[in-house]
């Protein structure tokens, strides 16, 4: 405990109470184990988690939370160390059974794991009941055309309105999730995704986003929910159980499965993140131990859940008090989370994924929507492109 420190660790993640305070709880009692090594955390915006470029960031940090699409570009670049160098083959095939849905896989890329999955999330479905009870609705909705009827339903009204996450990140992430309720066909099918624009298109005529409304995120929907009386429901966005611990906000937030094609079947996206090792790293072995330790069972369903964090592993997900501090968040979501679908994660696609965010977010409220079809066409070549060499798909994608 009274050694001089020989081990300087610098990590990022992004600033969140469920990114921040669990990975500095849980990285306190790494240190208080390990008295030489010392671990600062930084933070930065959403936005930059979701689209910004993990190259820069590998040349000055240590340790860096990562999303998963990002997993192409960093294979393809070699800015984050491959795990599969300092983790056992057996321990990597036991660890991929260990965590929920695809959050395992969404790291493996190319054959090498390029993170480890420390968070998990998906798009699920956010509600405040007593308002919905209020405006008289008891049921959920359990597919997409429901959904429209509750937004017809709700539409207008000054309290218990529909709302979602209408960014331009975001409006694309609700497409894929409608396309993966719907669609019977691959990716690139562009009859899937003509029908999932024009779904997506009536939704958004229906709530009507102010013009401040259309730039929301996740939080910010969450935040509208938990503070004011204003937001009963929104079908789908990324799942944060913060919101439905008690005294997290003034509201409980309850989340649900994600509206599918029936209710044994929901369509949503992956969200969550990895931890990932910088190559510059001075310290690889300590660097990947933390990892290991950050995403174990023991301290992901311990003290990552209790100080407020979203945990990866199925152990924390199934585990009793981990849902009751939640509120149930983990058991009411576990279904959805375990079908989600995994975005590709090809190099490029990240900017392809912006580019079509922006464009899908220009059709939606610039104006008269121009024909849905020529729009699924763009997004079925330009998302799903085949990837070359350099951009091979993993065994698991």
């Amino acid at each position: 405990m009274t050694a001089a420190v020989k081990v300087a660790l610098r990590g990022i993640t992004w600033d969140h109470p469920r990114a921040y305070e669990p990975l500095v709880a849980a990285t306190h009692e790494f240190v208080s184990a390990h008295g030489s090594v010392a671990v600062e955390w930084s933070t930065r915006s959403l936005f930059e988690f979701g689209e910004g470029d993990v190259r820069s960031l590998a040349d000055a940090f240590d340790l860096l939370i990562i999303d998963h699409p990002s997993s192409g570009l960093i294979a393809a670049s070699h800015c984050c160390l491959a795990l599969d160098k300092y983790v056992g083959a057996n321990d990597l095939r036991v660890m991929s059974e260990e965590y929920v849905g695809a959050s395992f896989a969404s790291y493996l890329f190319d054959g090498r794991q390029w993170a480890l999955p420390i968070d998990a999330a998906c798009h699920v479905t956010a509600s405040r009941p007593d308002l919905l009870a209020r405006a008289g609705v008891g049921l959920l909705p359990t597919t997409w055309p429901d959904v429209v009827e509750l937004a017809e339903y709700l539409a207008g009204r000054s309290d218990g309105c529909l709302v979602m996450p209408w960014s331009p990140t975001d409006v694309l992430m609700s497409l894929y999730s409608i396309h993966h309720a719907a669609a019977e066909k691959g990716g690139d099918d562009v009859a899937a995704w003509t029908a999932s624009l024009e779904l997506l298109g009536q939704v958004a005529t229906l709530a009507d986003p102010s013009e401040d409304e259309r730039r929301t995120s996740p939080i910010n929907v969450l935040d509208r929910m938990s503070l004011t009386d204003e937001v009963a429901y929104c079908p789908v966005l990324f799942g944060y159980s913060n919101y439905s611990r008690t005294g997290f906000r003034p509201n409980l937030v309850t989340f649900s499965n994600a509206p599918g094609r029936d209710v044994g079947h929901h369509g949503s996206i992956l969200g969550g993140a990895g931890i990932a090792v910088s190559a510059t790293t001075a310290f690889p072995e300590v660097a990947v131990e933390l990892c290991r330790f950050l995403t174990s069972s023991e301290i992901q369903a311990g003290t990552y859940v209790r100080t407020g964090g979203q945990p990866a592993h199925r152990a924390a997900w199934n585990d009793d008090r981990a849902n009751e501090l939640t509120n149930g968040f983990f058991s009411n979501t576990l279904d959805t989370i375990e079908s989600s679908y995994l975005r590709p994660r090809h190099l490029g696609y990240v900017e392809a994924q912006n580019e079509c965010g922006r464009l899908l977010h220009e059709w939606l409220f610039s104006g008269a929507r121009g024909d849905a079809a020529e729009l699924a066409a763009v997004f079925a070549s330009t998302l799903f492109s085949t990837p070359t060499s350099e951009m091979a798909p993993d065994p698991l994608g």
